[in-house]
């Protein structure tokens, strides 16, 4: 789904109307009507259920429960394409695989 409103000319996946203050909260400077797209961004973080862990994709969140790919490295973790994957290593996995890996 894209923006549907004038972007933030300094922020352009974020709202015009909107600004991130000193604590990097976003705040609306003007009112937000319904069905109004108002930030464009791909997810930095996704929390999975370990429940779901072999049914979500452990990047994206999105549902893939018979054609994940598992961390090469651990069990606790999966995705949906080599993409994911890597991207989830780059930006946090890295960190959270030795620990699920009990090493």
């Amino acid at each position: 789904m894209d923006i549907n409103v004038d972007t933030n000319p300094k922020i352009p996946f974020l709202d015009k109307g909107k600004k991130v203050d000193h604590r990097r909260i976003l705040v609306a400077e003007k009112d937000i009507n319904p069905g109004d797209v108002i930030m464009d961004a791909e997810p930095l973080l996704t929390a999975i259920d370990f429940n779901l862990c072999y049914e979500n994709c452990s990047h994206c969140g999105v549902k893939f429960s018979n054609s994940l790919i598992p961390c090469p490295d651990c069990v606790f973790f999966m995705f949906c394409g080599e993409e994911c994957r890597q991207k989830s290593w780059k930006l946090w996995h890295q960190f959270e695989c030795p620990v699920a890996a009990g090493t």
